[in-house]
């Protein structure tokens, strides 16, 4: 199991539905962060063992989404040529990234 996965789900249930449960403050670090940009949702599906933490964005107007990559404090923004929608899913240890796109009515996985 990751070392980060259990901070990251108990950061999510903290703050996405408001629970807040009982810990010590010593046992964890709690970082919170946005794309770049006005008017962005932020919502991160994955973060290994290094910290890099993957997933999707979209500005409020749905004008603009994709995928990122937070390593370091840098955020990178990607998405596939041509899709309406990219979005990662995981990463592992070693920083490759799995996701999906999406071109027309299809649901690409890469």
């Amino acid at each position: 199991m990751r070392d980060h996965w259990f901070v990251f789900a108990l950061a999510f249930l903290i703050i996405g539905f408001g629970i807040a449960p009982c810990v010590l403050a010593s046992s964890f670090t709690f970082s919170f962060f946005d794309v770049p940009g006005e008017n962005t949702m932020t919502q991160p599906h994955d973060i290994n063992n290094s910290g890099q933490v993957v997933g999707f964005w979209s500005t409020t107007d749905g004008n603009g989404k994709g995928a990122f990559l937070l390593s370091g404090g840098n955020f990178t923004l990607f998405n596939i040529a041509g899709a309406s929608s990219t979005s990662a899913q995981s990463i592992n240890d070693e920083g490759s990234v799995v996701g999906s796109y999406v071109v027309g009515d299809g649901l690409t996985v890469f």
